[in-house]
């Protein structure tokens, strides 16, 4: 049974306040974030991916140029591929919101780990939200994260799996969250997320007609 919260027992004028000034705390965070994530300089790395994943789509592959070797996983060109599809002006604007989906979706999911009040719970999402490092919106790591804790403890095996493979596009941040299911036995859905990226490879790898080793070989993986 949850514990009954500060802000509805206790001093709810008071509760209110400090949730009104958390989430204008959290919105200016936001804002700020939104604001140095649109800055040219910025966002060099993020249209560098996106055309890597354009390479792709044309049928090239973004690590056989030698003037622009790909520094991320097959498997992340192929799922990263559809921003190059949208007009180069939105490309930026929709993954920002897409980060920002992603933030709230974590700091949800992690509250609702927490045996509290929905009040409580609403507090402690908004402490993430106004604490999180939302200057980086315009890069991956964010949404790689999500994915990962989602995958990691999500009570669906088949929802958690595909999660958690598709956090692979940053192997360094979600191979913490499948290394916590190899060491916690759950071997089903480590073995499963593994299929998306194998999955995305053979996709990869059929684009710019090479066989899955030569990719391997090629990205020096």
């Amino acid at each position: 049974m949850p514990r009954a919260s500060w802000l509805d027992i206790d001093r709810p004028r008071a509760g209110r306040a400090a949730l009104f000034a958390l989430g204008v705390l959290a919105a200016t965070n936001l804002a700020a974030g939104v604001v140095l994530s649109v800055r040219p300089e910025r966002a060099v790395d993020f249209h560098m991916v996106v055309g890597w994943a354009a390479d792709w789509l044309h049928g090239t592959s973004p690590f056989a140029a030698p003037d622009r070797f790909a520094d991320y996983p097959p498997w992340a060109v192929v799922l990263l591929s559809p921003l190059a599809m949208l007009p180069r002006g939105a490309q930026l604007a929709v993954w920002i919101l897409i980060n920002l989906c992603a933030l709230g979706a974590l700091s949800m999911t992690l509250v609702r780990r927490v045996e509290a009040s929905p009040p409580t719970q609403l507090v402690l999402a908004l402490l993430l939200v106004a604490t999180a490092s939302a200057r980086t919106l315009n890069q991956f790591s964010l949404a790689s994260y999500a994915l990962a804790v989602a995958g990691a403890l999500s009570s669906s095996n088949v929802r958690g799996a595909a999660a958690l493979g598709l956090a692979l596009i940053k192997p360094q941040i979600a191979g913490v969250a499948w290394v916590w299911l190899v060491l916690s036995r759950q071997w089903g859905r480590a073995v499963t997320a593994l299929a998306v990226p194998a999955g995305l490879m053979l996709v990869f790898a059929a684009r710019v007609h090479q066989h899955p080793t030569a990719v391997v070989v090629g990205t020096g993986m």
